[in-house]
């Protein structure tokens, strides 16, 4: 009983086509991985992280309304009472200051 195949060019050959086969299903795997972070990226986009402004940061200069200061605690509150954040005009993300060791998000009111 031979442990070899006869055939040793069609052996070889097996040898390459599995070896292709292997390499091509990681890189078929790997762009789709990308393809998918990509498309997630474009279709839900993740929200900015909150950026640090000054303690005398004025809204106004870049969007007219009325705005409040609310604490990091009451910010479901003022939410359910009909307020919305101030988003920074560079990059869209929500503005807080930090008083007196405590977080302030700015919110526009009404």
């Amino acid at each position: 009983m031979d442990v070899l195949p006869k055939d040793i060019t069609s052996f070889v050959w097996g040898l390459v086509v599995g070896g292709l086969v292997l390499f091509f299903s990681g890189v078929l795997k790997k762009a789709g991985e990308d393809t998918w972070s990509a498309a997630k990226a474009r279709f839900f986009p993740t929200e900015p992280d909150p950026i640090k402004v000054a303690r005398d940061f004025n809204p106004n200069l870049h969007e007219q309304g009325m705005f409040s200061w609310v604490p990091e605690e009451k910010i479901f509150d003022a939410e359910a009472n009909g307020h919305a954040f101030f988003r920074h005009p560079n990059g869209g993300a929500k503005c807080f200051r930090t008083v007196q060791d405590r977080k302030e998000f700015l919110m526009k009111t009404g």
